[in-house]
């Protein structure tokens, strides 16, 4: 038997994702849309993604058919755009002429983070119809991130909610295809086509809803769950991003002969890199789903925004950085071992090679103390001013922060060498307590005992 799309009844051999390749989908599934409605449909997967960028780009996952991870947009304090990856932020470049029109015609200073860069934004804008002329390049500067950049996110809205019911169709008919085609659910397939109402066909579900699932196998990995009711006249779906957040999904009532007697999981790993280990699925006869009820959903959205209950992404985001602390900690320990094996000015100038290359993790340390210390206790001067002037910036400076803040920096890197001198004397620095040092509670310690060190030699004496 032929296999036509679910919504117009055309051959349906697009090949499309699952679940979204964006969110590290692996698999496709002929037999779901026709390559219009597949391609249509990719606005559902841009709200999604438009809301989970930043999640993705700090756990690092590979979108499908890619190498790299996708970058997602992040702004510094004075509007400057840059782009986050796992470990590591960059300059975005400028905005296109169409939307900065004032230069077009003029000549203008813009920053790029490397001649790439400057030389892709060109192609593009000679794409978008422009002739741009590349001057020659001003100085190479190497600037600190001093201050947290603002990636914030929004969940929720019509079109991340019409998103869900479109995973929730997906996997409805990759699971059951002759029910998904079915009359009892048209109403969910037009949210998708036509861009209907969501309404109360998708709402929060509070943890321990997702307690009824099978265990996922994969850290922090997807899944999606199409069962029953428990009176068997529904069909419901449990959509849970990285393990963390759950959305409920009302696929309709089930009319005239159609039925649905088993539970169909599907946990999903966003980072595996190809199949067949990136999935798991499970069928269970009799099984249904209870999900809360839209009241219960909505006081644990009340309890969350009030923080009466922790937010569930605070320890996907706590891993995202643990991972890339322990893969840095792989790359600089066999070259801190060498330290181990130098003396005098060779020994020193080694470590302190190594350490420059991480002062960015060490500033971001003094940043989260400093601000901490001045948010948690409101103090007498001149303790906000010693110690906010171990962070200061300066535009001017070469590396983007005041004098005394490359000072306090090189003390709290001084301290942090120290330690490691420590760990290697004692034959204990491996990779786990490494990873520490480069920002864990250990390093975060040691970090802010330098500032306080720092901060009782710069009180006035008298």
């Amino acid at each position: 038997m032929a296999k036509t799309c679910i919504i117009c009844g055309d051959p349906a051999g697009s090949g499309e994702h699952t679940f979204p390749a964006a969110f590290g989908g692996r698999r496709t599934n002929k037999g779901i849309y026709c390559t219009k409605h597949n391609n249509e449909f990719s606005r559902h997967v841009a709200a999604l993604l438009e809301s989970m960028d930043i999640i993705n780009a700090k756990l690092g996952v590979i979108p499908d058919r890619h190498d790299e991870v996708r970058p997602a947009p992040a702004l510094a304090q004075d509007g400057e755009r840059f782009f986050i990856s796992q470990g590591s932020a960059t300059i975005a470049p400028p905005l296109s002429l169409d939307q900065t029109p004032e230069l077009v015609g003029r000549e203008a200073t813009l920053r790029f983070a490397n001649m790439e860069q400057a030389r892709q934004w060109v192609v593009q804008q000679e794409k978008d119809g422009y002739k741009v002329m590349l001057g020659k390049p001003g100085e190479v500067k190497t600037e600190f991130v001093a201050r947290p950049l603002n990636a914030a996110r929004m969940f929720g809205g019509e079109p991340y909610m019409r998103g869900v019911v479109y995973l929730a169709v997906t996997f409805l008919a990759h699971a059951f295809p002759d029910l998904a085609r079915s009359q009892s659910f048209a109403a969910a397939r037009d949210v998708i086509e036509n861009d209907g109402p969501v309404d109360d066909r998708v709402w929060w579900q509070p943890p321990e809803v997702a307690a009824q699932r099978s265990s996922n196998p994969f850290s922090m990995g997807h899944s999606v769950v199409i069962a029953p009711d428990r009176d068997g006249r529904r069909v419901v779906a449990l959509i849970s991003f990285y393990d963390a957040i759950h959305l409920g999904v009302d696929l309709g009532e089930l009319t005239g002969a159609d039925g649905l007697v088993e539970r169909f999981t599907t946990h999903i790993d966003p980072m595996a890199r190809r199949p067949p280990n990136d999935i798991v699925e499970s069928r269970e006869h009799g099984q249904f789903l209870v999900l809360s009820t839209r009241e219960v959903a909505k006081e644990y959205l009340r309890l969350l925004a009030t923080g009466k209950v922790p937010n569930p992404l605070g320890p996907v985001l706590k891993a995202a950085d643990e991972a890339e602390r322990k893969d840095a900690a792989k790359d600089l320990l066999p070259q801190l071992l060498t330290v181990a094996n130098l003396t005098g000015y060779e020994r020193e100038g080694l470590l302190n090679e190594v350490l420059a290359t991480q002062q960015q993790r060490i500033l971001n340390l003094m940043v989260e103390f400093v601000t901490g210390l001045l948010r948690e206790v409101n103090f007498p001067a001149p303790v906000p001013e010693i110690f906010g002037a171990f962070i200061a910036l300066d535009e001017n400076a070469p590396r983007g922060i005041s004098f005394l803040s490359e000072a306090a920096l090189s003390y709290a890197t001084h301290a942090l060498g120290a330690r490691i001198e420590e760990h290697l004397a004692s034959g204990t620095l491996d990779v786990p307590s490494l990873a520490e040092l480069l920002g864990g509670s250990e390093g975060f310690g040691i970090v802010a005992g330098a500032l306080n060190e720092l901060f009782l030699q710069t009180l006035p004496r008298g």
